[in-house]
């Protein structure tokens, strides 16, 4: 069998898998065969693969200065990387930090003339242009084309699992205060990553204002869901946060559900209203028509400010009150032109044409050399490293759960981001498209960490 391949690294589930799988319908065709997978059981089974094609920002695992073997190796069997950073760009600060986040991303000068940076905007192309042998094509960011009727918003209106109506959701992002592990060893690790003492005391008064910012949430829900008992508030911490202390602080309020089941975006879609501070999701949110309110409590230069023009904007719960339940008018609704936003984001606009972004993929995709392999013996191989990890997470589990317990948190967040593949949720999904795209997608499932995707004989 002769075959292009492709891999595309799946790390957060509830963040990534859908537009991922639209992703890979676009780019099923007779001659590829696409693996859909857990990043780190990717780069476990790429010695079995030669010609690939990489889409995705996990060959470097770290903040940069940072390691390239693993890029070494894939680079040993001829992949091209195709490094893209789907988070968009909502970052803290000025200018200045903007670049310093995108240096910390990556460094282009690791990548070879065969690899591409797929960037987001203007403000990342040239930034990286400058410094990288590899090209810079321009695609904007796939997982924010959530208007209506487009494949992605189709699929999360069609498979939605939240049941509940016409709440007022709250996204928070407060890792650095809310930690889900050990918030003592997180900040030691920044602290070390910092080469100079401003980034270190910039540290310090991100973590003070953070703790202010929290303080300032914990009191508006409790206001809000205290005065309107009628009204449920959905409170949904960040991925890399911890629920325990939300779950105590409102365990008094009914009213209040603190989740993070299902994706951000299922919880957009069927909300009245989403809470946020400085958060990807408010990008979504208003890419999906919602109504965004920004609760900023006091100035604070430093925090993820670029956000704050996409809606309604309070400094307290009153204010929040008022536009929730009494339509109250702002001077800062909502923007009638995207391009009035900073420079950072403006250019996330996600009507791109998605016929043009998989055109540049294919065109990359397509200078790769076809792999000639053996699917019955490739199929073994992949299995056996299948078991190989299973067996070793089981022998891990007692000893992590009672002798590490870091490790054990550590262990329960990744489970948490990546609890495995639902074969028939998935299933149900590529046949829901395939149907609105007239193709024919062969699914062969290994465990929960892999799909192999290939395009069925009859078409």
């Amino acid at each position: 069998m002769k075959k292009r391949v492709i891999f595309i690294p799946v790390e957060t589930i509830s963040r990534e898998l859908d537009y991922k799988i639209v992703l890979a319908l676009d780019l099923l065709a007779k001659d590829n065969i696409i693996l859909l997978g857990q990043h780190n059981f990717l780069d476990s089974i790429m010695g079995f693969f030669k010609n690939g094609t990489y889409i995705g920002k996990h060959v470097f695992k770290d903040s940069f200065p940072t390691s390239f073997n693993l890029y070494k190796r894939y680079k040993k069997n001829n992949f091209s990387i195709l490094w893209m950073h789907e988070e968009g760009g909502i970052y803290a600060g000025d200018r200045k930090n903007w670049k310093k986040v995108l240096d910390e991303l990556l460094d282009p000068s690791a990548l070879n003339k065969d690899d591409a940076i797929l960037t987001w905007g203007e403000f990342q192309k040239m930034h990286y242009g400058e410094m990288s042998s590899a090209s810079s094509i321009n695609v904007g960011v796939p997982r924010f084309n959530l208007s209506q009727g487009t494949d992605l918003r189709k699929i999360i209106t069609k498979f939605n699992r939240v049941k509940e109506r016409d709440y007022v959701l709250i996204n928070t992002n407060f890792s650095t205060v809310n930690y889900h592990s050990d918030r003592k060893r997180m900040l030691r690790n920044l602290i070390e990553s910092f080469i100079n003492v401003d980034d270190n005391m910039k540290l310090a008064r991100h973590f003070a204002s953070q703790n202010k910012i929290f303080g300032h949430f914990i009191n508006l829900v409790t206001d809000l869901a205290s005065n309107h008992p009628e009204q449920l508030f959905v409170f949904r911490p960040h991925p890399t946060e911890s629920s325990k202390i939300y779950k105590l602080l409102f365990s008094a309020l009914p009213n209040v559900l603190v989740t993070k089941q299902f994706s951000a975006v299922e919880w957009m879609d069927q909300c009245k209203c989403l809470i946020q501070n400085g958060c990807t999701t408010s990008l979504e949110a208003y890419f999906m028509g919602k109504r965004i309110i920004n609760f900023f409590p006091f100035e604070d230069r430093d925090s993820i400010n670029i956000t704050r023009e996409l809606g309604v904007s309070c400094s307290s719960s009153n204010e929040v009150e008022e536009v929730i339940f009494y339509n109250a008018l702002n001077p800062k609704d909502s923007l009638d032109s995207f391009e009035e936003l900073p420079e950072l984001i403006h250019n996330l606009n996600p009507l791109y044409s998605q016929d043009i972004f998989i055109d540049e993929l294919n065109k990359l995709i397509n200078s790769k050399d076809l792999f000639t392999f053996n699917a019955f013996f490739l199929k073994i191989r992949i299995k056996v490293i299948l078991y190989l990890a299973n067996f070793i997470n089981a022998v891990k589990y007692i000893p992590r759960y009672f002798l590490f317990r870091t490790k054990w948190e550590d262990y329960k967040m990744f489970i948490s981001h990546f609890p495995g593949f639902s074969k028939l949720e998935i299933e149900n999904k590529f046949n829901f498209l395939s149907k609105e795209k007239s193709k024919s997608p062969r699914l062969t499932f290994f465990g929960k960490n892999l799909i192999m995707i290939s395009q069925s004989n009859n078409k």
